[in-house]
């Protein structure tokens, strides 16, 4: 029987490089450095394989480099003249911070469409109650997880999904996960790999409206 590690926070993947030591640090980027998921620079390492590298300050100073780096727009001055094929510019609420050494906070992760209005158009969201109580909740819900299909040995089909323990009990079944939920909880694996120091499958969730 495979032991499972108890996942914790990393602080050795992620790298916050500040170009320009004479920047104006106000109370914004102060609270940036204070609570950055990473580590602290004020110029390039050697060692930075495997990191993920973010930038502010005066990209003038910077040279070219074979990282991929992540500048960061509020706080970055002449990002718009630097081209490379191995930068984005991020907005400041896609860069992590830790909140009291108890998790990991990204302030504002998505961008671009509507994900509210096109997660309720994909579902038919079931009313649902909680614990022992007969009433209706006025909230609406669904259960969502990846399944996937199999053909067993006898020819029968199987399906397979992933269970959650909640006190909400829904009307309805466990549903898929639609286009939608698969690009957000894409993006929140990918934030988990670079956040926490062991592998962890984000692969369900309790939605409710």
């Amino acid at each position: 029987m495979n032991t499972l590690h108890e996942n914790k926070i990393s602080k050795d993947k992620n790298v916050l490089i500040i170009l320009n030591k004479s920047l104006e640090i106000n109370s914004e980027l102060q609270y940036l450095i204070d609570n950055f998921c990473g580590s602290i620079l004020y110029d390039f390492s050697d060692n930075l394989k495997n990191k993920k590298i973010y930038i502010c300050g005066d990209i003038s100073l910077l040279n070219e480099t074979p990282h991929f780096i992540n500048i960061i727009k509020e706080f970055s001055v002449n990002h718009e003249k630097f081209n490379s094929e191995n930068s984005k510019i991020v907005g400041l609420g896609e860069v992590p911070i830790i909140v009291s050494n108890a998790g990991v906070y990204y302030r504002k992760l998505f961008f671009g469409g509507n994900n509210f209005d096109k997660i309720k158009s994909e579902h038919d969201f079931q009313e649902l109650t909680e614990s022992n109580k007969e009433s209706k909740a006025l909230r609406k819900g669904i259960y969502l997880s990846k399944v996937t299909k199999e053909t067993t040995e006898n020819g029968n089909e199987a399906f397979h999904y992933n269970l959650l323990r909640c006190s909400s009990n829904l009307t309805g079944p466990t549903d898929n996960f639609r286009e939608t939920d698969i690009q957000i909880i894409n993006l929140l694996n990918e934030c988990v790999q670079d956040t926490f120091e062991y592998l962890a499958d984000l692969n369900h969730a309790l939605v409710q409206i």
